[in-house]
């Protein structure tokens, strides 16, 4: 992204205040989702922004500090909306609940891009007020592949396949009491049968048996999720 070429322009002076509508407190962000942080730019002055001002903002949850420009003019005591465009990158294994913040930097003071201080266009003359936060987000974690599952080749052995009634899969687990659920999804995504089949025994083989009588003839991927774990594979019903 190229910054607007201010060499020759006069620094403006302005107050820049934050607050944040969106998310709203308590949302659950699913792995590897975006999701939008809407932040409300209040301009106290005493000068204006205008069009190609670039804003200069970080998130908690990350080390880089990221640009945006400006649309259009912002004049003393206006707002204008800024929707930042973040992404759940949490692969930790642990769901994580937790405020998420933006701050918005000064580019006179405390800002560097590629190392290089930024073309200035104007100076906060506040920063007290460029922080906003939203408390309680919960990050899902990325499933991870499950151990212990049988496999044939590199594919799920899930017996018999095609099948008309029932279908089985053989799992080893590594923990004791963790849920052992499916789910079936048809070739358009949509769910169209979720089971529960019981808890693990760590270290034990156990044979678990899905119903898919109910279903219609076709094919079909079979979710299976144990714990924070999940593992995909292919089934074909006949009738």
């Amino acid at each position: 992204m190229v910054l607007a070429d201010t060499a020759n322009a006069q620094i403006r002076n302005i107050d820049m205040e934050i607050s944040v509508t969106e998310p709203a407190s308590g949302t659950v962000i699913q792995p590897n989702a975006n999701f939008v942080f809407k932040i409300i730019l209040k301009n106290n002055g005493p000068d204006n922004f205008v069009t190609g001002d670039t804003i200069f903002y970080q998130a908690s949850f990350s080390s880089q500090v990221q640009i945006a420009l400006l649309n259009r003019n912002i004049n003393m005591g206006e707002t204008a909306e800024i929707p930042i465009t973040l992404t759940n990158s949490n692969k930790s294994g642990q769901d994580q609940t937790a405020n998420i913040c933006v701050k918005f930097f000064d580019p006179n003071s405390e800002v560097t891009i590629n190392q290089q201080p930024p073309n200035l266009t104007y100076q906060d003359t506040d920063t007290s007020n460029n922080l906003a936060c939203v408390t309680n987000i919960t990050l899902k974690t990325a499933p991870q592949s499950i151990e212990g599952l049988e496999t044939v080749g590199n594919a799920l052995n899930l017996y018999p396949n095609p099948a008309s009634d029932r279908v089985s899969f053989n799992y080893t687990a590594a923990r004791s009491n963790e849920e052992v659920s499916v789910v079936v999804t048809d070739v358009l995504g949509r769910e169209v049968l979720v089971q529960s089949l019981g808890t693990t025994q760590a270290g034990l083989e156990k044979t678990y048996t899905v119903d898919v009588a109910s279903l219609k003839a076709g094919n079909y991927m079979m979710i299976i999720r144990s714990g924070q774990e999940q593992a995909t594979g292919r089934i074909i019903i006949t009738k």
